[in-house]
């Protein structure tokens, strides 16, 4: 991943760094969304069961 020894990498090393997690960020958004719903319903429904 390196590509130098310096404690400074260059900008455009940093900026395709940023690229690439604002990318992989975006493309798990989606996935996050139905996980939160799912554990949302599998709450509401231990709620259900706990309430009665």
């Amino acid at each position: 991943m390196a590509t130098s020894l310096t404690p400074n990498p260059p900008k455009i090393l940093v900026g395709q760094w940023r690229r690439d997690g604002r990318r992989s960020f975006v493309k798990h958004a989606s996935r996050r969304r139905e996980r939160a719903a799912t554990l949302r319903a599998q709450a509401d429904m231990w709620e259900g069961r706990l309430a009665s």
